[in-house]
């Protein structure tokens, strides 16, 4: 018996038939539609793709296509369309869906991207902050979801830049400055309250080693300037700056920044998310720093025993001291 060839022996080798289908499937791929569905199909990767094509995805695509080209007449076109699917059709992806938004962070987005209420707009009027405001409000009323201190922090950098507030006094030997009581509770119901002081590093600056001290009456321009106004009350905007201020002409004696900015914090609903306790801490401080700001006693105080038992006592201490001591002292 003769024996066979190495060449002979090397294996078998592919089918007549099947060099014959890969060569017609080769001249498919080639064509200008399996060319057309291949790009359409790479395009669906990105959004913006997606939003082209009119696909919501890969598996949308083929789906589509396997309804569409069920109807069509048998030509190369379909032939190209069949191949396409089958070779495709398995490594098509579908989008992942993302998490359902908290309709109140939706609605705030909205406000943000809104020409109308673009809260950094050059002048951000109080008209249109207050009806920012109310807006969310209402939708968070609506939901019952309230609005996070996370967006209200937000909201707050995009609306004001920087934070400003009144000057107490400056350190001669470190050159630190500090405010009085009522710009120090101002500053702590940022830092604390509404969690600045333990959110972004950006936030973390923004009341930190970003905030302008101003002395009494002075201001800084385009900052949220809080206990300092050019004689102002309330929450008012001017020469395109927000203020915070109770040194107006028609502010009454017992009023204080701090108050205003926590009726404001109430108002909008934030006091929900802290607790009870917490919430009756800052009624009484409040009320507190009202008294020391303002050179007032409660309506069971007199002054001569606050005088006299003042070294004794935390009002008397504050009132003495109110151009340097911070919230924190007083815990």
């Amino acid at each position: 018996m003769a024996k066979a060839s190495p060449k002979e022996s090397q294996g078998p080798k592919t089918p007549p038939e099947n060099s014959e289908i890969e060569a017609l499937k080769q001249m498919l791929r080639d064509t200008e539609t399996f060319i057309q569905l291949k790009n359409i199909f790479n395009n669906l990767t990105t959004p913006q793709g997606r939003k082209e094509q009119g696909y919501s995805s890969q598996v949308d695509f083929i789906e589509t296509l396997k309804k569409e080209t069920a109807g069509w007449k048998e030509s190369d076109d379909k032939e190209a369309a069949k191949l396409f699917i089958e070779e495709y059709g398995p490594q098509a992806k579908e989008v992942k869906k993302p998490k359902p938004k908290n309709k109140v962070e939706a609605a705030v987005e909205d406000l943000v991207s809104s020409g109308e209420l673009d809260p950094r707009a050059e002048a951000p009027t109080v008209e249109v902050v207050s009806k920012a405001t109310d807006d969310v409000i209402d939708q968070s009323k609506e939901t019952g979801q309230p609005i996070t201190l996370e967006k209200y922090r937000q909201l707050i950098m995009d609306w004001f830049p920087r934070l400003a507030v009144r000057k107490g006094f400056e350190d001669r030997n470190t050159g630190k400055q500090y405010s009085n009581l009522d710009g120090n509770a101002c500053l702590f119901l940022f830092r604390e309250i509404f969690g600045f002081a333990k959110g972004t590093p950006a936030e973390q600056k923004y009341v930190g080693e970003e905030v302008e001290y101003v002395n009494p009456g002075s201001y800084k321009k385009g900052a949220l300037n809080l206990d300092t106004s050019p004689g102002l009350h309330d929450i008012q905007f001017q020469d395109a700056t927000f203020f915070v201020d109770h040194h107006g002409t028609e502010s009454e004696r017992q009023t204080s920044a701090f108050n205003i900015l926590f009726e404001e914090f109430k108002r909008v609903g934030l006091d929900e998310q802290i607790s009870p306790e917490n919430r009756t801490a800052l009624e009484r401080l409040a009320q507190f720093v009202t008294y020391i700001d303002s050179y007032s006693l409660p309506q069971d105080k007199h002054w001569d025993s606050a005088w006299r038992d003042s070294h004794r006592t935390l009002y008397g201490v504050s009132l003495a001291y109110q151009n340097n001591i911070s919230v924190e002292d007083l815990r």
